[in-house]
Parts: structure tokens; sequence; C-alpha cells
């Protein structure tokens, strides 16, 4: 009995140490990257789209209420297979583009979406500015 628990130990222990290494890699990987060079920022028809690091964010309004939010991967592709109905045809809605150090607002007549460019989190606001979501 005593070689087998001296046998699970050893894998165990490695598995271990394999655990605290393999954070210090990812903390020192992600240090690496300068936040600068992770962004871009591009306008698209009512809303933007933004890359940070390995996160794609497109915020996009279809009507002066209704915006539709879209995260994927860097690598991932774009077109989403859903069986929801997302709309092909969007009108031309009075959205205001603002972007700053810290991050991208887009403003219609009823929403107001604050996009971090640290960590793609979005902040919902309605029209007077108080916190929706």
């Amino acid at each position: 009995m005593k070689s087998l628990s001296a046998a699970l130990r050893f894998p165990a222990g490695i598995s271990l140490l394999g655990l605290g290494v393999s954070p210090a890699l990812c903390q020192v990987q992600s240090a690496a990257q300068p936040a600068s060079a992770a962004l871009s920022v591009q306008r698209i028809q009512n809303g933007a789209q933004l890359t940070a690091g390995d996160l794609n964010v497109k915020v996009q309004f279809y009507a002066e209420d209704i915006v539709h939010v879209l995260k994927r991967p860097a690598g991932g592709t774009s077109q989403k297979i859903s069986l929801t109905v997302l709309q092909t045809d969007l009108p031309n809605l009075d959205v205001h583009f603002e972007e700053n150090a810290t991050g991208v607002t887009l403003t219609s007549a009823n929403v107001r979406l604050r996009v971090s460019k640290s960590d793609g989190s979005i902040q919902y606001l309605d029209k007077d500015g108080r916190t929706v979501l």
C-alpha cells in the first residue's frame, strides 16, 4: 500500500507544480504587450468595433433604443450562426461617437453606451446618464 500512495503523490506533486508555474507565465506574456498596441477602434454604421488583446467587441444600434452587442475571440469569425433573427438592413441613425484614452462612448436619443478600452466591458446608461445595466 505504501508504494501505491507514493506513486500517486508524485503525479499530484507535478500537477501542482505545473499549476504554480503557468499563471506566472501568463502574467509575463500579458505584461509584455503594451496596452496601446493591443487596441484598435473602428467606426461602423450606427456603432463601433473594438479589438483589445484577444477580444473583439462590436456595438451597433439597430434603433434609438435597441443595441446589438457581439463579443468574440480575436481569431473568431464575425459570421454568427444563430437561431435568433439578426437585422441586416440598418436605418441611418444619429449615433454620436466619442473616443478618449479610456474608452468609446456611443450615444443615441435614448441610450448611451461606454465601452472600456482596457477590458471591453460595457456600461449602459439612459439618456439622462443614469446607469441601466
